[in-house]
């Protein structure tokens, strides 16, 4: 018997510039999040980011408006990447590979069967690697990652299972 199924998860990462490094000012202000995944109704991908938007807006009291731009519709993810980092728009959803060209520290995330599982990784990545990940990212890029969701996982399975 397999007693133990170890994953490993491509992470992604949305990144954002100026938002949550200087305070929202009472007017309004409109927010442009961008990704290359696909969108449509119940999409798996997809719906998260709307719900994102919804909760942005909702909790800054309509202050703050997400335009979403899925599907690739503003870029290849490099050039969302690109656009963020230069304040074109002011997020973009990237999976790690895209971000080591700026970063290589974050392949880390990337070193395969790294969490034996997905609580694992999320305990690490809210913790405080996670946020010295996050900080460490921002001071070298300008890029500051919101949130981490996984992006796919790969599982072992030996030729013969031991009893």
């Amino acid at each position: 018997m397999l007693r133990n199924l170890i994953r490993s998860a491509a992470f992604a990462v949305i990144i954002a510039v100026g938002f949550g490094v200087t305070p929202v000012v009472a007017q309004d202000t409109k927010m442009t999040l961008a990704t290359t995944a696909p969108f449509g109704d119940n999409a798996f991908s997809y719906t998260p980011f709307e719900v994102l938007s919804r909760e942005i807006e909702g909790r800054s009291g309509g202050r703050l408006s997400v335009d979403f731009f899925p599907g690739g519709q503003l870029g290849s993810v490099e050039s969302i990447v690109n656009q963020a980092r230069d304040g074109v728009i002011q997020a973009a959803v990237a999976a790690d590979g895209a971000i080591a060209s700026l970063f290589p520290e974050i392949q880390v995330l990337s070193v395969p069967y790294a969490f034996a599982s997905r609580e694992i990784a999320w305990h690490v990545l809210d913790g405080p690697f996670g946020q010295k990940l996050s900080g460490m990212m921002a001071e070298k890029t300008g890029l500051r990652p919101l949130g981490w969701y996984e992006n796919g996982g790969t599982g072992i399975i030996p030729a013969r299972i031991a009893s």
